[in-house]
């Protein structure tokens, strides 16, 4: 597992300096389909992180955001969005990130995130906890829900349930985010900052990393059925998802969003 962690580490730092390189002097760009934007960066960045992954797993699966998927004979699968709040960089505000997450057989094994604005690195491999740099990570506030600051994850796919999600807490928590980096979103609830994500139909390579570190922190993580979370299949979008800090209020917050 050390070498995987590695790798991971190494492709988010060396991804993270060519961010940093376009960073506030994006001059052009060119539309993608559902109003997402790429960019040099946003390839370069990814390039990176495929080469340095193929370069120690050749035998290894491949999912990312611009390329799609390299599919090999492998039980790994490496699950890579190089620019994490594509929207946010593009309008130079800094708050965005790396996200690479490795799964084998369908579950997530370690979880790298980099916010390369602030060389903030957030990592974490399946039951050995969550790490901002060389800090152990572990949720210690339990807040109520009247003091929840909730972020709502939405996509193009998802604009009315979103609508009626976040009309759906107004009033019921102490603030509503919607931030566009949905990775860092995770390491902010690992860090306490934050204390739930509710992700409607999200983008498969901005959560697995995210989700895997806010869960070693110790924040619970459930479908909107009430069961936990687990990878079912390879599918572009995920089921509704919510994570939490507070598990005592799952059951409160899920009738909340769910209420029509």
């Amino acid at each position: 597992m050390e070498s995987y962690i590695r790798t991971a580490i190494k492709a988010a730092k060396e991804s993270g300096r060519v961010l940093m390189h376009y960073f506030g002097r994006i001059e052009g760009f060119n539309y993608k389909k559902m109003g997402d934007l790429v960019s040099k960066a946003d390839k370069q960045s990814e390039n990176k992180i495929i080469q340095i992954i193929e370069e120690n797993f050749p035998e290894h699966s491949i999912f990312s955001e611009e390329a799609g998927l390299k599919l090999k004979d492998s039980e790994f699968l490496w699950i890579i969005d190089p620019l994490d709040g594509s929207s946010n960089f593009w309008l130079g505000i800094p708050y965005f990130s790396i996200s690479i997450s490795l799964i084998k057989d369908k579950e997530i094994i370690l979880g790298v995130v980099y916010n390369p604005v602030l060389r903030k690195l957030y990592w974490a491999e399946l039951n050995k906890g969550a790490f901002l740099n060389d800090q152990r990570l572990r949720i210690q506030t339990k807040r109520e829900l009247n003091k929840f600051t909730v972020s709502v994850v939405t996509s193009y796919q998802t604009p009315f349930l979103a609508k009626n999600v976040i009309i759906n807490l107004t009033g019921k928590v102490y603030r509503i985010l919607t931030n566009w980096s949905p990775a860092l979103d995770f390491c902010l609830l690992a860090e306490g900052k934050i204390d739930s994500i509710i992700s409607l139909k999200p983008e498969i390579e901005d959560h697995p990393a995210g989700i895997l570190i806010a869960r070693e922190a110790g924040a619970k993580v459930k479908y909107f059925d009430g069961s936990e979370f687990k990878l079912k299949s390879f599918n572009k979008y995920l089921d509704n998802i919510l994570t939490i800090s507070n598990e005592n209020l799952v059951d409160k917050i899920l009738n909340i969003i769910k209420d029509r």
